[in-house]
């Protein structure tokens, strides 16, 4: 038995690493392809002026932020929530 416990000792952080990184690395992927679309949509780089393109790459850039955003609410608002559906202990009584 404490075989079993030491190989669920190790075994258990690396797989949950393994998923945190899956999951960072899916997020980070999904950024940089809105960071492409956004330069597609708004046409940076081939405006007359240098000062457009600034102006409507700065406007790209706001879909990356705004995705991120929603996705750390997303993970606040999902803590919440399960926090307020964990099983708490009951008040204990100090009074004697």
């Amino acid at each position: 038995m404490p075989l079993r416990n030491i190989v669920f000792a190790i075994v258990a952080p690396l797989v949950l690493a393994a998923i945190i990184a899956a999951i960072v690395i899916g997020i980070g992927e999904t950024l940089l392809h809105l960071h492409e679309y956004g330069n597609e949509v708004y046409h940076v780089g081939s405006w007359p002026t240098q000062e457009e393109n600034e102006f409507w790459k700065e406007r790209a850039t706001l879909f990356p932020v705004f995705t991120a955003l929603a996705i750390a609410m997303l993970a606040l608002v999902g803590g919440t929530i399960a926090s307020a559906l964990a099983p708490h202990r009951p008040p204990q009584d100090t009074h004697h």
